[in-house]
């Protein structure tokens, strides 16, 4: 499923930060990265989602999903791919979240970006995929701001 060969990763005029890293997952296998800060981590799964910051550059190594190479994927492609069949979700997910819009404004603006449906579709699916996740009273949490939920349910959110 996903398959990682080799890998380094550098940002421009510093030293590789990533080398020689190489992962194998298969389908249904669930596996932890574990590191002390500044490790590589979340530079790895940054490039596995194809978004690498600060001109970070794989220059070696290739990332198989399906066997298909994501090194060189189009945005046309990362939209169809990334949210929908690869995701990340970090530890302190409310960063991701824009904390003066609702969480229901930006589900649902999330959910349209990576598939066609309208807007009632993608809050039927928001409020779903929240009760999937445990989150008690889902409408409640669509009409809520980030700081209003835990880190948890921030998590869940992602």
């Amino acid at each position: 499923m996903l398959e990682i060969k080799n890998l380094a990763i550098q940002y421009i005029d510093k030293k590789v930060v990533v080398e020689n890293f190489s992962l194998s997952l298969k389908k249904g296998e669930i596996i932890s990265i574990v590191g002390e800060s500044g490790s590589g981590k979340s530079t790895v799964l940054r490039s596995i989602i194809g978004l690498l910051s600060n001109n970070g550059k794989i220059i070696s190594g290739d990332i198989l999903y399906e066997g298909q190479s994501l090194k060189n994927k189009s945005l046309k492609d990362w939209l169809a791919l990334r949210g929908t069949e690869i995701t990340m979700i970090s530890q302190d997910s409310g960063g991701t979240l824009n904390p003066i819009r609702k969480i229901g404004t930006q589900y649902i603006e999330y959910i349209q970006a990576h598939s066609n449906v309208s807007k009632k579709e993608a809050e039927e699916k928001a409020l779903s995929l929240l009760e999937k996740v445990k989150l008690r009273n889902p409408k409640n949490v669509m009409e809520s701001y980030p700081h209003q939920l835990s880190g948890g349910m921030k998590q869940r959110v992602g």
